[in-house]
């Protein structure tokens, strides 16, 4: 392997990573290892992340036959792309993988130094990573944790001069992996760091840090908008990008494959006209090319082209109907869609062939999620197995019988069963599988059908047992409660009392909690998980299409995956519900409860006709997080009007992990609310991410105003106000530019209100009663007050929240919502 003593260079001194690459294509093979039954550690005492959880028997196959084995150096050497980003130095490769997979990378790059000495890294990854220095092996660090980051150090011996490095890095991907590496030196000479590149090393530069820049021109892109991408800094030449939108939901689709040139001097390209992607949450693969070389990177990016949808009908039954049709025609590949078409009589019989086909394929490679499709497809074949195109009906019944069900039967595929929601989906499945054949063998347990009911409705019977005592861990999320609604609605279809009578009990609950959180048509709110997709694309979550039905107005999309169930049903909600979600007096409503074991969540809303705050107090404080949101507020005006305050998981504000950039939190703050006033303080200690942040989206804000340390925000009729003790600093450019407010520092407070005109007045009122409040925080004590409008609340990380000097502890320890009004 040679290299030009020409290319593309950095210089890498103490603390800074190596982030000039050279990178081959991945390479991609199966890996299922031998079927074994999982391991079962949840007890149906649901946390989540599933501590305790033993590697699969994919992962047990792979470290036995992986870590150590003999691996030659790779000879046929092919870049495909460069990894020279212009911050950072972590080269990930992180993923999803429906089917376990074994996947490794080659990587390549020159050091330069002028003295030859050791020269020492921190090596660090999920995953394993060899080093080869000079064409002799030389690093070998193989961990091969699923989705756990270790480091080690190693002492590369370098010559003066340049020295040749070639790194391999693998892992075995289950379901949502992390796969990354970064070698940080440790020395403090300087080196450089250095990748042949086959185009002009300047213009590589460039379309790195253009890269890094992009964004959609619209946080969100309407019927109205065409789609547009924006860089901070123009390139001096024309650049060749092809641009990918694909769904990051469960059905995988792409929806826009373009060639596109920026032009030189230009910062926006015109990627698509107006209307031209599906409304959705979508992630935006670009490809910058330069020469042989290419620059990638992935953004996400929302769409949203439908408006109000005030005319699903005046009536319930109205609603069903209308959008059971609306789904028929719009709604996502996935087997939702074709029980809609069937049970709604609208049948296009390409694309129910199509969505059968795609759906049967991955019930029969056991993908993970597939519990979600099972529930649907099992409706199918009780109610229209005799209007299946042909032979659909026999290749049904055989993925039905030779699917898995549950961990103790022997495979050896990634399917995920120890989240609350997939938990309930697999025992659902067994019960109705098994009550559908009840005389047949099932493949995976060699069980008869009897058996798998009875087993079925023995863990469904354990399964509602917790979550009737203990509520959801998942608390209002909005990618989970529609799992959970598919299993309580398919038990409320197909079962008999007393299981479906304790189903719609729960469904029932999350009726009440969900259109206590919904404001405008928008579902909102803490979540116990929450992910990018939903917290930057509110309307286009299931659960406000389920608002839309439920309540009317709000927002219909084309999510499946469980609102055909609940148009399906004779099922009415609470009456409350439709009050709470379209709340319009003067009077602010507060709810408190817990959710979770051991009342994990404490959770608080205040809500006026305009605005919503909702919090999680008292949770965790100080651990590191997972998916908790636990701060959120929402404004009438726009459905894209919401803020939240979070401590970012990772560097990469498009990236997935969980927690990452905005959801979640990398450490977990003390937090407290009372009468619409939250305060939270952060102690990051050693967090790789050294600031919080706020995301506040200008553009769907009617005023968004920064003044005397304050943050205002008004949308509509609502008002937030944001204030934190280390200042906030708008971030105007790069890919966060426009929605994100930072504030510096390990040790932070924060304090944020809510307000709207029917009890505070105007706007301008609003913020003179906040600039002649008094906030102080002190970073020692770790202690934060305000006060406002006479009323004080004082907060310590380490005591109590106290208001006017008196104690205020959570006392709402039940697990259905306690509900309150609170006069002007």
């Amino acid at each position: 392997m040679a290299h030009p003593a020409s290319g593309l260079a950095k210089i890498v001194r103490a603390g800074d990573a190596l982030a000039h690459w050279e990178l081959s294509p991945v390479i991609i093979a199966g890996f299922p290892g031998m079927p074994a039954p999982s391991h079962d550690p949840v007890g149906y005492r649901f946390r989540n992340g599933v501590p305790g959880l033993r590697p699969l028997p994919c992962r047990v196959a792979f470290l036995n036959e992986m870590a150590g084995r003999p691996i030659a150096p790779w000879t046929g050497w092919r870049t495909e792309r460069v990894h020279a980003p212009a911050e950072g130095g972590r080269v990930l490769f992180s993923d999803f993988a429906y089917t376990p997979e074994h996947r490794r990378v080659w990587c390549r790059c020159v050091l330069k130094v002028s003295e030859p000495d050791r020269y020492r890294f921190r090596l660090s990854t999920c995953g394993g990573v060899r080093i080869w220095l000079n064409g002799a092996e030389c690093a070998r660090f193989e961990p091969f944790e699923r989705n756990v980051e270790h480091s080690e150090e190693i002492s590369l011996v370098l010559g003066a001069g340049e020295n040749e490095i070639l790194l391999h890095a693998e892992d075995l991907f289950e379901r949502d992996t992390d796969w990354f590496f970064e070698m940080v030196s440790l020395d403090e000479r300087p080196i450089e760091n250095r990748i042949a590149a086959d185009a002009d090393p300047d213009l590589v530069a460039a379309l790195a840090r253009l890269a890094g820049t992009g964004r959609p021109l619209h946080d969100v892109t309407t019927g109205n908008d065409a789609f547009v991408l924006r860089f901070d800094e123009a390139v001096a030449v024309d650049v060749p990008v092809t641009i990918r939108v694909h769904s990051t939901g469960h059905d995988r689709q792409t929806f826009l494959l373009e060639d596109r040139v920026l032009k030189a001097g230009e910062t926006d390209l015109h990627v698509a006209d107006a209307g031209r992607v599906r409304d959705g949450y979508h992630l935006v693969d670009m490809t910058f090319s330069a020469g042989d070389v290419s620059v990638e990177q992935t953004i996400g990016a929302a769409f949203l082209k439908v408006g109000r949808e005030t005319d699903l009908g005046p009536t319930l039954e109205a609603r069903k109907k209308a959008a059971l049709s609306r789904l028929s025609r719009n709604g996502d590949r996935l087997a939702g869609k074709a029980l809609a078409m069937l049970e709604s009589g609208e049948v296009d019989p390409v694309s129910l062939f199509d969505i059968l086909s795609w759906t049967l394929d991955l019930l029969e490679a056991r993908e993970d999620c597939s519990d979600f499709h099972m529930v649907a497809l099992l409706l199918i074949w009780d109610r229209h197995r005799d209007a299946l195109p042909e032979g659909f009906a026999e290749r049904l019944r055989t993925a039905i019988l030779g699917w898995r069900y549950w961990v103790d039967e022997p495979s050896n595929d990634v399917m995920w069963f120890w989240s609350e929601n997939h938990t309930l989906c697999f025992h659902v499945c067994q019960f109705i599988a098994g009550r559908l054949f009840p005389d047949d063998r099932f493949e995976c347990s060699g069980r008869s059908g009897r058996e798998q009911q009875a087993l079925g409705e023995e863990r469904l019977g354990a399964w509602l047992d917790s979550i009737e005592e203990h509520g959801f861990i998942e608390w209002n999320s909005a990618a989970y409660y529609p799992i959970d609604f598919i299993g309580l609605f398919a038990i409320y279809i197909f079962a008999d009392d007393p299981l479906k009578a304790r189903a719609k009990g729960l469904i029932d609950r999350l009726f009440r909690m969900f259109s206590l959180h919904t404001l405008a048509g928008v579902s909102g709110g803490s979540q116990g998980r929450a992910y990018d997709k939903e917290l930057r694309a509110g309307p286009l979550t299931e659960l406000s299409s389920f608002a839309a039905v439920a309540f009317g107005g709000g927002y219909l999309t084309s999510a499946v995956l469980a609102l055909p169930y609940f148009c399906v049903s004779d099922y009415v909600p609470p009456a409350e519900c439709a009050d709470w979600a379209k709340w319009a007096n003067a009077d602010a409503l507060q709810a408190r409860y817990t959710q979770g074991v051991d009342h994990n969540a404490h959770i608080q809303l205040f809500r006026t006709d305009a605005a919503m705050l909702s919090t999680v107090v008292d949770h965790e404080t100080g651990e590191h997080g997972h998916q908790q949101h636990v701060l959120d507020v929402l404004l009438s005006g726009d459905p894209m009007a919401r803020l939240w305050v979070n401590h970012p998981g990772e560097e990469d504000p498009w990236g997935e992990q969980r927690p990452s950039f905005w959801s979640g939190n990398g450490v977990l703050p003390r937090l407290a609310e009372d009468g619409g006033v939250a305060l939270a303080i952060y102690d990051l200690k050693d967090a790789r991410v050294p600031f919080t942040h706020l995301f506040a989206p200008e553009e769907h804000f009617d005023r968004l105003e920064a003044r005397d340390g304050w943050l205002f925000a008004e949308s509509g009729n609502g008002y937030a106000a944001v204030w934190a003790a280390n200042g906030l600093s708008p971030v105007k450019t790069g890919p966060t530019g426009g929605v994100e407010w930072r504030s510096d520092g390990r040790v932070n407070g924060w304090v944020v209100t809510v307000g709207s005109k029917l009890r505070d007045g105007d706007f301008e009122t609003f913020v003179i009663r906040h600039l002649a409040a008094e906030t102080v925080f002190d970073a020692a004590s770790r202690s934060l007050s305000i006060t406002l409008a006479g009323r004080q609340l004082a907060l310590f990380f380490d005591g109590p929240l106290t208001v006017d000097g008196a104690e205020r502890p959570f006392t709402a320890f039940t697990v259905e919502p306690q509900v309150s009004l609170v006069s002007v």
